[in-house]
């Protein structure tokens, strides 16, 4: 009680300082709206105290402060954590980022990329309005609703695409070799698929995993019923261009295909560690399995591969992962935003650190034409760039942001066109996948996986 009362008298010592150096330092003939001046101290104070109590590492509130006055923008005052990972989300990104944990979003049901600067149809998602009106691969957004899209942001192009149910919303497309034309849509709820499974070969199943939403663990539990059903024997399992999710999914999906042992531990401050065993809440599956991994394999990605290849679970194939061995939590603010704050490190089951550094594939594997993501989102859950939240009763707290897509735009268009080829049937030979099944073939064969671990 003490503490507590200790901390609200340096919040609010904290914030007349603010108020006053503001006022006082204020360039002159700059009109200052006052209440806009207090609401942004209020947040500044408010954030600097949340990081003060949930940072992984010590913080002073003084330092954070100084760093707010002499900015005079809440990024700044972060950026002086010099950790990209804990930052602000505005209200609007807080509504988005809820969107995705909880895996529905009220729109047309596309995925999107910027192309030669414009939005541009990646594919349009099975079974939704978008799908439905006749949108394709390749078409190319002009407008919507009658509002130009060049030069438009992704985040701009999707929040217009986006409204409530039941409401329209016009775009105007360009299909190469037709005239202009205007689809009219109406919205639905979408509820976006997280896992993709098949049967590949006799006897053999493919699960791919996209991210870690709410309902994800639920998902790969039917698609295992589904494969076993279909006669599946062994399984590759795809983490590949998997940026994270929530990370209490990816303990749940790890416990279905490791017996017993940890999980992942988590380190916070003052280097206390909570390990996280495996969730007696799932069945367990000792299908054999070999796990596809690559550079955009990200966060909580990493900790089911981690979990599986130092359990001795399964092999990795393909290319070193990226490296993201931090958890931040999300905590709501009081203007309707929140707070995305680094709050623990974590090892792998093994009680290695892969933060900055990823985790090697047994099997080295590279595509013949590697080529990175491209600036895209889906219209709602994972937007490739947001939080992945953890399960704690005092907030959503994620375990990370995944790797920037691109930085370069025409590395994006070269990468949003190999998109869209792909989906047109281009085939391109995944070389990563044949290794995969090659060496599945050899686990059922009876080959011991200590034989199979050269990397090629």
């Amino acid at each position: 009680m003490d503490l507590a009362r200790s901390i609200t008298a340096r919040q609010r010592l904290a914030i007349l300082i603010l108020v006053l150096i503001a006022i006082l330092f204020a360039p002159s003939g700059q009109a200052r709206d006052d209440e806009k001046l207090h609401s942004g101290i209020d947040l500044a104070a408010e954030i600097a105290l949340l990081v003060r109590l949930q940072y992984v590492d010590p913080v002073r509130v003084t330092d954070l402060l100084s760093a707010y006055m002499v900015t005079d923008t809440i990024e700044g005052m972060l950026e002086s954590l010099g950790d990209q990972y804990t930052r602000y989300l505005d209200p609007g990104a807080y509504k988005a980022y809820t969107e995705d944990v909880e895996g529905t979003y009220s729109g047309i049901g596309i995925h999107v990329g910027l192309l030669n600067g414009r939005a541009t149809v990646v594919a349009p998602m099975p079974d939704t309005p978008a799908k439905r009106a006749g949108l394709a691969s390749g078409d190319v957004i002009m407008a919507i609703d009658g509002k130009s899209t060049e030069n438009m942001s992704l985040e701009e192009a999707v929040s217009l695409m986006k409204g409530p149910e039941g409401t329209r919303v016009v775009l105007t497309i360009q299909r190469e070799g037709e005239e202009l034309r205007d689809v009219e849509i109406v919205r639905a709820v979408i509820t976006v698929p997280v896992v993709e499974s098949e049967m590949v070969e006799e006897g053999i199943g493919y699960l791919r995993i996209i991210t870690f939403s709410a309902d994800t663990a639920d998902q790969v539990h039917r698609a295992l019923e589904d494969l076993r059903s279909q006669g599946a024997e062994g399984l590759v399992l795809d983490l590949r261009w998997n940026g994270g999710g929530l990370f209490d999914q990816s303990i749940l999906v790890a416990s279905m295909f490791v017996g017993e042992g940890p999980i992942v531990h988590r380190v916070g401050r003052g280097g206390v560690k909570n390990t996280h065993m495996r969730s007696t809440e799932v069945p367990t599956y000792d299908i054999p399995l070999v796990v596809l991994v690559n550079q955009w394999s990200a966060s909580s990605a990493e900790i089911l591969a981690g979990a599986l290849k130092d359990s001795g679970r399964a092999p990795l194939v393909g290319t070193k992962t990226f490296g993201k061995g931090v958890v931040q939590g999300v905590f709501p603010l009081g203007n309707g935003g929140a707070l995305s704050v680094t709050t623990d490190r974590y090892l792998t089951a093994a009680e290695r650190s892969i933060h900055g550094e990823g985790i090697v594939p047994d099997y080295i594997v590279e595509l013949p034409e590697p080529g990175e993501p491209a600036e895209s989102e889906e219209l709602g859950p994972f937007d490739s760039g947001e939080e992945d939240a953890l399960d704690q009763p005092e907030s959503a707290e994620p375990d990370s942001t995944t790797p920037e897509a691109t930085e370069d735009p025409d590395g994006a268009d070269e990468a949003v066109e190999t998109q869209i080829e792909v989906l047109e049937d281009v085939v391109v030979e995944d070389t990563q996948l044949l290794k995969a099944l090659e060496v599945l073939r050899s686990m059922l064969a009876g080959g011991e996986l200590d034989e199979l671990s050269e990397a090629s």
